[in-house]
């Protein structure tokens, strides 16, 4: 498998993951829709349908275009053999590592975004619900900027490891390519 097969997998895979939470992510809107009902308001129809339709159109431009995405995610390098080396297994785990993160982060802040941001039930939180929710934001934006850097510095972590790996040894001993 080449680079660009291994990333367009986990491409895939976080597609067929995002449908999924999609799908379980509709039905969890679904009691807003019944509220709505209760109030005399028609907004979280919309909301449901903007979600479903965000999350499935993702999915679909995912699972059509793997390729064209790993070939955007995978640095440039000018060494073209084919098959995968050391370094490239170092490089492509950290991309995929950073997927599966971004995977978990972008549902649990669509649903907290919706939660907090269009369920009257959560406008008059109380201040220690407040302070965890806050916590929570925090958290995500840490870990989607994580999945950032590790989807986007991946040949910069392999060769910042490369180089914690070789301090205190000669340059012999060091994997084929680096220096």
């Amino acid at each position: 498998m080449s680079k660009e097969q291994v990333v367009g997998l986990a491409v895939r895979l976080f597609a067929i993951y995002l449908f999924l939470y999609g799908v379980t992510q509709v039905f969890a809107l679904l009691p807003m829709l019944r509220m709505a009902q209760y109030q005399g308001g028609v907004a979280p129809i919309f909301y449901i349908i903007i979600v479903a339709l965000i999350y499935f159109l993702v999915c679909i431009l995912l699972w059509v275009f793997p390729l064209f995405v790993a070939r955007r995610l995978i640095p440039r390098d000018p060494d073209t053999r084919p098959g995968i080396n050391t370094g490239d297994i170092f490089t492509l785990a950290f991309i995929v590592l950073g997927i599966w993160i971004l995977a978990s982060t972008i549902p649990e802040a669509v649903s907290l975004f919706i939660t907090l941001f269009q369920s009257p039930l959560y406008r008059n939180m109380p201040e220690e619900v407040v302070v965890q929710v806050r916590v929570a934001e925090v958290r995500l934006i840490v870990e989607f900027v994580i999945a950032i850097g590790l989807i986007f510095g991946a040949r910069g972590l392999k060769n910042f490891f490369y180089h914690i790996r070789g301090i205190g040894s000669d340059a012999k001993n060091r994997p084929h390519g680096q220096q």
